[in-house]
């Protein structure tokens, strides 16, 4: 759904919901306690103050003094092995994503911060490059994680999700087993699983394993992300509350499912991104967590 083509009627809204402004809010005049005193799991999340002086959009302020996003250093994309197995292979590294490019990067026409959203639309069109130690030198010229022991259950687990991935085309169809070698500059990373409060499972990609891992080419340092919470929903109820004298009645939240695997990576990347189950490799084209 275009959100450009949505219009918000309040006045229907308060019909529909029986809401009425002009009766007072009674919690308006409630005495809390001094914050030292809150509950830990309270804390951050109850305002003393019933005024806020803005709406507070962290994700949003960030983006205007944001650096661009890096790109695959010409070392990587000049080193003999990497240049070898992406002509070779080209079939298994793909760039992919749901995304409309286009339409993406119209909406973004007019943001100031042009050198950051550039980047951004050339990471969805060429795949995402991380801030990685760009050293070719600093790679072994592949590396085999051993494959994790699963029981029955949660293999078979794994082995649906693999297949869930290759069909929705952010896994490569099967190009080698485990016997095989990698290509010179590959990385298998392993898997496991972690169980949800549901009881379902989790499958997890471990990019931290071990030495010459994915992530240890990644400074800590240049890991960071502003993101939107609940405190910030909260100074805006009250922000909007002392703009308008009543608090909505109506909120709606709109979300990305699996939101980072939407995000193509780099071929260059993908090559560190190999996925061995079950004997069975394959490689991982989008972005992960590990």
């Amino acid at each position: 759904m275009d959100l450009s083509d949505v219009e918000l009627n309040m006045d229907s809204l308060e019909r529909t919901s029986g809401y009425d402004p002009t009766v007072e809010d009674s919690t308006a005049n409630i005495q809390l306690p001094d914050p030292d005193r809150y509950p830990r799991f309270l804390r951050g999340f109850v305002w003393k103050d019933s005024t806020s002086s803005h709406f507070v959009c962290p994700s949003a302020v960030a983006s205007e003094s944001a650096p661009p996003l890096p790109s695959p250093p010409s070392s990587i994309l000049s080193d003999p092995s990497t240049v070898s197995a992406l002509s070779d292979h080209s079939h298994l590294f793909r760039v992919v994503t749901p995304i409309k490019i286009d339409r993406f990067a119209s909406l973004l026409s007019s943001h100031p911060n042009r050198a950051f959203v550039d980047s951004v639309i050339n990471g969805l069109r060429n795949g995402f490059w991380p801030p990685a130690d760009d050293d070719p030198n600093s790679y072994r010229s592949s590396r085999d994680f051993p494959q994790r022991p699963l029981s029955p259950s949660s293999l078979d687990f794994v082995r649906s999700q693999c297949e869930e991935e290759e069909s929705l085309g952010r896994f490569s169809e099967p190009f080698a087993t485990a016997d095989d070698p990698l290509l010179p500059g590959m990385i298998s990373v392993p898997v496991h699983t972690v169980p949800k409060k549901s009881g379902k499972l989790r499958l997890v990609v471990d990019h931290s394993a071990g030495e010459f891992s994915p992530n240890s080419h990644i400074a800590r340092e240049d890991v960071h992300n502003a993101l939107d919470t609940v405190q910030h929903l909260g100074q805006n109820l009250l922000h909007f509350l002392s703009l308008h004298g009543y608090s909505p009645r109506w909120l709606f939240k709109s979300d990305v499912s699996q939101a980072y695997r939407r995000l193509p990576m780099h071929p260059a990347w993908q090559m560190r991104q190999v996925v061995t189950v079950d004997g069975v490799r394959r490689v991982d084209r989008c972005n992960n967590f590990g």
